[in-house]
């Protein structure tokens, strides 16, 4: 079934077009990359997702249009979006910052089991609980971005460059656990990532975007084995 499906979507930020009739599908319980170098539009696809930027064209969720939508009225309706630069709240606690991602929820114990399925997800927030984000390590306010994101319990994770900044062996750890969620919660995902040969590990298909239009779409094994798309970003 598919559960998100972008047509013809397109973005501008006042008279500046960032994307060009942007077109493709995630499925339930499916992950799909956005594959690009910086200024490519990846971002701002997720944003149009989100309701976060005038769009063009249609976005569906699980059959509902919701261009136009607010992203408050989004997000209720299963979608959470990570974005770029995390954007935990430093002043509160780790425990505080996951229980407001739960804000949509009524039922106390189910809070409380679900943050202790995040602390198992990211043992480093496990010793941090009582802990101000403004505190944590760059990685570990990456894992709290994420799991507060989980805490909604939504259908759909938006994440955005969930590795920007980190060191290689942190950025290993966090897609590590990404996987695991995927494996375990059947959350379908959309990763935007420069890093492909991370995005390579949990998504089923790509797209790549250059300068806001789609240049190269497929599944993994058929991106993987493309000339192009390992001399841009798998090094090889």
């Amino acid at each position: 079934m598919i559960l998100l499906e972008l047509k013809d979507v397109g973005a501008a930020y006042g008279a500046a077009p960032v994307l060009h009739e942007i077109s493709f599908q995630v499925e339930e319980n499916d992950a799909a990359g956005i594959l690009g170098a910086n200024g490519a539009g990846k971002s701002t696809t997720l944003r149009a997702i989100s309701g976060m930027v005038s769009t063009t064209g249609s976005i569906r969720f699980d059959g509902k249009e919701i261009t136009g939508m607010r992203p408050d009225q989004i997000a209720r309706l299963g979608i959470a979006h990570v974005p770029e630069g995390r954007g935990t709240l430093g002043d509160l606690s780790v425990r505080d910052n996951l229980r407001v991602g739960a804000y949509q929820q009524r039922v106390h114990k189910t809070v409380e089991s679900d943050i202790e399925y995040c602390l198992d997800l990211f043992p480093n927030l496990r010793t941090r609980i009582s802990s101000n984000a403004s505190t944590l390590s760059g990685g570990e306010q990456q894992m709290l971005a994420i799991a507060r994101g989980i805490m909604a319990r939504p259908r759909l994770i938006l994440l955005d460059e969930a590795s920007l900044g980190l060191a290689p062996s942190t950025a290993q750890r966090v897609y590590e656990a990404i996987a695991r969620l995927r494996r375990e919660a059947g959350v379908s995902m959309v990763i935007v990532e420069q890093n492909a040969g991370l995005a390579f590990r949990v998504v089923d298909h790509a797209i790549v975007l250059e300068t806001g239009r789609i240049t190269l779409e497929g599944p993994r094994e058929k991106l993987m084995g493309m000339d192009e798309v390992r001399r841009a970003y798998l090094g090889s």
